[in-house]
């Protein structure tokens, strides 16, 4: 009983995990949007982290731009999806890109984020601080499924 009650008031973190897969693009953001009509990129990501890349590809299937990865630290990782006693890990991911253009949209310093609950979403966003949710604190973030 005592073990159960260390356990709850400790709480467990659940981790969403980076997946090797394709992803499409399925929503865009941005903290001010100097024109109400952004563009909304239209792109896929191909992440491998066997290669260590991350590869974005048009809508035709033409090579945007390919980073290498750059995993970061467990104890680096964001938290979010709070609950009272845990919250879920987000594996983070660095590219070795100063900026990545998805037709118009741009983003400085990206970052991928594995979304909580369970990684089934991505994000790609600047490096700044992540809050709760992967886009928090971000300038701009794309979301991928």
């Amino acid at each position: 009983m005592s073990l159960l009650l260390v356990t709850l008031l400790t709480g467990c973190a659940d981790v969403a995990p980076l997946t090797s897969r394709t992803y499409e693009v399925v929503d865009a953001w941005m903290r001010v949007a100097e024109d109400e009509n952004f563009p909304v990129p239209e792109a896929t990501l191909n992440l491998d982290l066997d290669a260590g890349t991350a590869a974005f590809f048009d809508t035709d299937g033409v090579e945007i731009a390919t980073a290498n990865l750059d995993l970061w630290p467990r104890a680096d990782w964001p938290e979010g999806c709070p609950t009272n006693f845990s919250a879920t890990a987000m594996e983070t991911a660095s590219l070795d890109i100063e900026v990545l253009d998805l037709g118009g949209f741009e983003i400085f310093s990206p970052i991928l984020v594995a979304a909580c609950p369970d990684g089934g979403r991505l994000v790609l966003r600047d490096n700044r601080d992540v809050g709760l949710d992967p886009c928090d604190g971000a300038t701009r973030c794309v979301d991928f499924e």
